[in-house]
């Protein structure tokens, strides 16, 4: 059963949470209210991070710090990012190739990442 309903598109915003994401070499730490460009197959909408949930320890996967005040350069986290207008987008557990997703800023990318759950 696909996440994205006919139903769910007259919503003014879709977020989707648990999203992990990795960060590249960033100049910045990524904060709440952050907001990027995100890429996903052939669309790139603006997104805003409007919760840090928690860093992940990339090697064993274990969840690090919750709530941290920033994301620095080369982390795992847990994040959750609000879209602007609504997109039709899967969970990674679903299918992989809908689920990948890349954030990019000033014409260079600063994070990769996976959709891990949909909010309704």
């Amino acid at each position: 059963m696909h996440d994205c309903m006919i139903q769910s598109l007259d919503r003014l915003d879709m977020s989707f949470s648990l999203s992990q994401i990795l960060t590249f070499d960033i100049a910045v730490p990524l904060t709440i209210g952050y907001t990027a460009v995100m890429y996903w197959q052939s669309v790139n909408e603006p997104v805003t991070l409007t919760r840090l949930l928690c860093t992940v320890d990339k090697n064993s996967g274990e969840i690090g710090k919750k709530k941290p005040r920033s994301i620095p350069a080369a982390s795992t986290a847990i994040v959750q990012v609000t879209c602007n207008r609504p997109m039709c987008i899967e969970r990674f557990v679903d299918y992989k190739q809908l689920g990948r997703f890349t954030l990019r800023e000033g014409g260079s990318s600063i994070a990769a990442g996976t959709v891990m759950k949909l909010l309704p």
